[in-house]
């Protein structure tokens, strides 16, 4: 699951954070209200309100997060930079580190996965991913693959995975990471479709993706056809909880057992237990609890035009006023790592 290295640039912003969106006549308001009282709400909403936060548990703020996974208890995370790369086991009510594995100086970790009792651990420009024992870290096995490597997940009830290497696109990989095809991530901005770039870490339930964006402080959730139907916003968490020293949000995890999500940041303080709405993007269509990956020709937009309105009318006004407070952010800057080259 999960990226990279930190370059200066904005922490917590929305790249598109000063743009404010025109006022709509009363009237078309009027209309696409007409239109969505007829549209079940679960066709694209937004999270307005901040996460609720349920348990706070300290953080190696040395830790340059990659990736975040939960298994029979315990945190899995993966580390970062040239020379300080690990996989880890964390006690997950102590945010002690019960054991690591450290990489060799060449390799630059990245997002990681549970597969089969085993983790899978991406890596940045190296093209291989590296299979431990889950419950040693013995490293076991190797695969290799093309491109670069940020985020990973494996797709429930499937041997498939989900990647991600910075661009807008999840690369569908088999069990031996052969692609298999490519599934874009985007979002409805002013009635324009628009490619989410950046994607970082992923964590693959069986309602959808949720995908962070490299630099931003806002997780997204898509269904299996790429479409953004919700977003989260943390910039609360960071701003209440964090301080200058903590990079930017990467970390992404689904505890099953208590239906709650995980989320850390690049030498962040804290782990952060949070409710997120997880629920299905559309009525018709959802994925299932076995999600198979549609390709975005085959989706075809939104279906009939009420969908194509109703989810237009809450992306355009719930995102209003997310622009507006995003405009008073913070643009402070994480200082820039002793390689020019690490991201």
């Amino acid at each position: 699951m999960e990226h990279c290295s930190d370059r200066s640039g904005p922490k917590g912003r929305h790249p598109k954070g000063n743009e404010f969106l025109p006022e709509l006549p009363s009237i078309i308001l009027f209309f696409l209200f007409t239109v969505v009282i007829f549209q079940p709400i679960a066709s694209g909403q937004n999270d307005a309100s901040a996460p609720q936060i349920l348990t706070i548990i300290p953080h190696d703020s040395n830790a340059f997060t990659q990736g975040l996974e939960i298994y029979d208890g315990r945190f899995y995370e993966s580390t970062g930079l040239y020379g300080s790369s690990s996989v880890r086991i964390v006690n997950m009510s102590t945010g002690e580190i019960e054991l690591q594995k450290n990489l060799e100086d060449s390799y630059f970790g990245e997002g990681l996965t549970i597969n089969n009792d085993t983790i899978i651990q991406l890596t940045w420009k190296e093209n291989v991913a590296f299979i431990y024992d889950i419950d040693t870290l013995e490293l076991i096995d190797y695969l290799s693959y093309e491109g670069e490597g940020w985020g990973i997940c494996k797709l429930p009830n499937s041997n498939n995975f989900l990647m991600t290497d910075g661009t807008g696109k999840l690369k569908h990989l088999s069990n031996n990471f052969s692609q298999q095809g490519e599934l874009e991530i985007f979002l409805i901005s002013n009635s324009v479709r628009e490619s989410v770039d950046n994607l970082n870490e992923l964590e693959c339930t069986s309602n959808g993706i949720f995908v962070n964006v490299w630099y931003e402080d806002w997780i997204y959730f898509a269904d299996y056809r790429g479409k953004v139907c919700r977003t989260i916003d943390f910039s609360s968490v960071r701003e209440q909880y964090e301080n200058e020293s903590s990079g930017v949000m990467n970390g992404i995890a689904w505890d099953q057992n208590n239906g709650t999500y995980w989320i850390t940041g690049k030498n962040w303080l804290n782990y952060y237990e949070v409710k997120i709405n997880d629920n299905p993007c559309f009525v018709s269509g959802v994925p299932s609890s076995t999600p198979s990956l549609v390709s975005n020709n085959e989706a075809g937009g939104f279906g009939e035009l009420a969908g194509l309105l109703g989810s237009l009318f809450f992306i355009i006004l719930l995102h209003y006023p997310y622009s507006k407070k995003k405009s008073r952010d913070r643009q402070n800057e994480k200082p820039s790592s002793s390689r020019g080259d690490e991201k």
